[in-house]
């Protein structure tokens, strides 16, 4: 399934393959290390569904 990561604007900074959200969170650090901008969600394919959290090394 087609993952889209978004910053903390809401603004999609990337998207992922993945079978289930916990990949799809695993895979959107790649995302965060190549571009140091934090993921703030990750959402599945075009319904937006929500699964939570974010990813931010600062704390």
């Amino acid at each position: 399934m087609l993952y889209n990561a978004y910053d903390s604007n809401g603004n999609i900074i990337g998207h992922v393959e993945a079978d289930n959200p916990v990949d799809a969170w695993a895979k959107a650090r790649e995302i965060y290390e190549a571009t140091g901008s934090m993921v703030f969600d990750v959402r599945q394919g075009e319904a937006d569904k929500m699964v939570g959290g974010y990813i931010d090394d600062r704390i």
